[in-house]
């Protein structure tokens, strides 16, 4: 039977964070012959014992590629996917068992859309990762007040009529961090004259643990990728980027006491870092003078690969 949903998780080095996160998609309030999971090991080392107690339990495919970062680890288990759907989720989250019903429920309606749904942090005593999780939620807020006329998601909790996502090229595979490459990938979509769908009820859990340094690397190298970001806009004559009002930064600051999250005045203190160390990645990268390069088709089936169907 031909899946409706293909789940790509691309992942390099978590085949702890594997685990737990294809246990959850063991209890997706969904037919699990209707789905089936693919899933892109990006240079990383085997995931053989990680994989071995989901092979009976769920359609697995294992996918191996050269370490090319998560942009195009997705697009190369797009190549193998068989679905009429695509839905993107990482290794260090925990999908909801009705997430899958959700984004289906959302797609019918507009099979153009990218339907994009609401993540939670799951390690709330740890601040790091409080404070990253509550920057996205805040991104969610402020750029999606309308759900039916969105213009952000990330890539940890997407999905997409996979027959739209080649029309369009699927990620730009030139980001090889996580750094930009689902803001680019969304820009491109509502630029496209397609829209995007916030599905609220699509719930993920993440468990990113973050130490301050890991903290601070990971909003530099936001901070490059939004360089980059801004390069392929301009290729793109999609117009120039506005820099946002001082009310969307002055409205993050508060936003931890809006939320109610514990110790609010740290966590304030961690998202002005953020927006610090993504300057600093921004000018680096600058200084650097590096280039992306142009957008080429990279949605195509790799030499090595393994499928698995119980």
């Amino acid at each position: 039977m031909t899946p409706i949903f293909s789940i790509v998780i691309p992942t390099y080095q978590q085949t702890a964070e594997l685990s737990l996160c294809l246990a959850s998609l063991t209890e997706l309030d969904y037919p699990p012959e209707r789905f089936e999971v693919i899933v892109v090991n990006d240079g990383g080392p085997s995931i053989e014992k990680a994989i071995a107690p989901f092979l009976a339990r769920l359609r697995l495919t294992t996918v191996r590629q050269e370490n090319s970062g998560p942009a195009a680890a997705r697009n190369t288990g797009v190549a193998h996917a068989q679905g009429k759907y695509l839905a993107f989720t990482d290794t260090d989250c925990r999908p909801d068992r009705a997430w899958l019903a959700q984004l289906e429920r959302h797609l019918a309606a507009d099979e153009s859309a990218l339907a994009g749904g609401k993540i939670v942090n799951s390690l709330e005593g740890t601040a790091c990762s409080t404070a990253s999780q509550l920057l996205v939620t805040y991104l969610h807020a402020y750029y999606n007040p309308n759900p039916e006329q969105a213009r952000f998601f990330t890539s940890n909790n997407m999905a997409v009529a996979r027959r739209t996502f080649l029309d369009i090229g699927g990620f730009n595979a030139e980001y090889h961090r996580a750094a930009g490459e689902d803001r680019e990938l969304c820009d491109r979509w509502t630029h496209s004259g397609r829209r995007l769908l916030y599905a609220e009820t699509a719930l993920i859990r993440h468990a990113h643990r973050l130490t301050l340094g890991s903290f601070w690397r990971q909003h530099f190298v936001y901070g490059r990728g939004a360089l980059h970001y801004r390069m392929s806009r301009a290729r793109r004559d999609a117009g120039p980027l506005r820099v946002e009002p001082l009310r969307f930064y002055t409205g993050l600051l508060r936003y931890p006491w809006i939320a109610k999250v514990r110790r609010p005045m740290r966590i304030a203190a961690l998202l002005l870092l953020a927006q610090i160390a993504n300057v600093a990645g921004f000018f680096s990268e600058k200084l650097r003078g590096t280039d992306l390069r142009p957008q080429t088709p990279v949605i195509q089936r790799p030499e090595q690969h393994r499928r698995r169907v119980p």
